[in-house]
């Protein structure tokens, strides 16, 4: 363990702390907090990283003091040294929860990250509040004329690269008729934490039945089992072989259960409408369904510049490059430098 010396922060990274069930997933995150972590130590900063044991990555971590171990190493580690802000990745299972408990009352500040959002692969978030539905919602100011126009041709820029097809532009008002509805692992913490549904044949019956008139296509979830959707007179499934983003151009609307893939529809410039309460709707990108007072129909509207400001926000400020995280000035230059007072 590291000495504290004057004007240096100690940031301990926890991984996967406690967690029983397929803790090997976990082990990804020791290379991205590696490199964190590197670029605090160029700063004159401290990292120390605790992981589980089945998580943990002995030749990401190896310029590092880590250390595997669970809740009761965090409270002897804690207790002997102190330490500044704690890293806890995602923060809303169970053992993430008690990690941040122990933090809390050690008095070590919790920082929370996940994976970005366009795309998820390569990007990421921190935030002091939680990450989801329980990020911190920070209201976005409607960005300068220019900046509009640097966003615009960086979202067409982005279609383009990452999804492979052409923005979405100027849907008109009127009502859905043929929907694509991607649907969520009913393990996922929005599904278990945040959604009216607890599976997604309940949520794909009551599409179903309260709007009829509406043909909906499902698509499964690659890491989930299927579910049982395709007894509905107007539900269709959609291969996996499909092109997932190319086809969203074939339907009025997307429906869906908060999750990436709409946060994803609305920046090709898809109406979106979500159950439940995460990324989406926080921001503003997709409008609410109450299945206890549901709409008479889909109603759908042009894209705002609310939705607009939300999409820069997120694109332009919240999520980070992961592999530019060993950089100081990187660093310095994104929110990070005031979120860890740098």
């Amino acid at each position: 363990m590291q000495t504290h010396r004057a004007g240096m922060t100690n940031y301990l990274f926890t991984i996967g702390l406690g967690v029983e069930e397929a803790p090997e997933r976990w082990t990804a995150i020791c290379a991205i907090y590696g490199r964190l972590a590197r670029g605090l130590d160029r700063l004159g900063h401290s990292s120390s990283f605790l992981v589980n044991p089945k998580a943990f990555d002995q030749r990401a971590l190896q310029a590092f003091d880590a250390v595997p171990g669970d809740h009761g190493t965090l409270r002897e580690m804690i207790g002997r040294h102190r330490m500044d802000a704690g890293f806890v990745w995602g923060g809303r299972i169970a053992a993430d929860r008690e990690t941040v408990g122990i933090l809390r009352e050690y008095g070590v500040r919790p920082i929370f990250s996940e994976l970005g959002w366009f795309p998820q692969k390569g990007t990421i978030y921190f935030d002091d509040t939680g990450t989801n539905s329980e990020i911190g919602k920070l209201v976005s100011k409607k960005l300068p004329l220019w900046r509009q126009l640097q966003f615009s041709i960086k979202r067409k820029a982005m279609c383009k690269k990452i999804y492979g097809r052409a923005l979405h532009v100027g849907s008109e008002s009127g009502v859905a008729k043929r929907v694509f509805v991607p649907l969520q692992d009913e393990m996922d913490t929005n599904i278990t934490l945040d959604s009216p549904f607890s599976t997604m044949d309940q949520m794909v019956g009551f599409l179903s039945r309260r709007y009829p008139g509406c043909q909906f296509v499902v698509r499964h979830h690659p890491k989930a089992l299927p579910a049982f959707v395709d007894s509905y007179p107007n539900v269709e499934i959609q291969s996996a072989k499909t092109n997932l983003y190319i086809s969203m151009l074939d339907f009025d609307a997307v429906v869906g259960i908060n999750s990436t893939v709409l946060s994803e529809a609305a920046l090709l410039g898809h109406p979106v409408f979500c159950f439940g309460d995460g990324i989406a709707s926080r921001f503003g990108l997709a409008k609410g369904l109450e299945p206890d007072n549901p709409p008479e129909s889909l109603e759908i509207m042009p894209e705002t510049a609310e939705i607009r400001d939300a999409l820069a926000y997120l694109i332009q400020y919240k999520q980070l490059d992961q592999k530019r995280l060993s950089s100081p000035g990187y660093l310095k230059k994104s929110y990070l430098n005031e979120l860890l007072d740098l």
